[in-house]
């Protein structure tokens, strides 16, 4: 099953695997505060259901993720939204997930803190398979 979101990635459950595909490819894969809001929430659903064994967080369009959507940074200086809440609230919830999540980064993964958490992705998804504490990355 295929549920396509209008938040720029897919959830598709097959075989036991929840697969979160970013698919804002044009602007590399960059993730808005909508994103980080559904990719949460796809993750504590994923958790709960039975037909789903592991999550998959794949990029598109040869980047994995380029980051924080740089435009919603710019509104949140000139004091038009505060994005803080979705994205701290998803960067938490990455060490909570209970079952297996793995990404699979091909290709762009960019870092500059605090505006892009794409490496942060990896870095938080493989501290949490290895039983490190990674809640205080970012």
């Amino acid at each position: 099953m295929t549920q396509d979101t209008p938040a720029g990635f897919t959830v598709t459950v097959a075989d036991g695997v929840q697969t979160l595909r970013l698919t804002r490819a044009s602007k590399k894969n960059a993730l808005t505060s909508v994103m980080y809001a559904g990719l949460r929430e796809a993750l504590m659903d994923g958790d709960k259901r039975t037909d789903v064994a592991a999550h998959l967080l794949l990029g598109s369009g040869g980047s994995f993720s380029a980051g924080s959507d740089v435009a919603e940074f710019a509104e949140r200086a000139k004091g038009r939204a505060d994005l803080s809440g979705p994205i701290l609230d998803f960067i938490r919830q990455l060490p909570l997930v209970q079952k297996p999540l793995i990404a699979a980064v091909d290709g762009l993964a960019i870092h500059a803190y605090p505006l892009s958490y794409g490496a942060i992705f990896s870095y938080m998804i493989s501290n949490k398979e290895s039983g490190h504490d990674a809640s205080d990355a970012g």
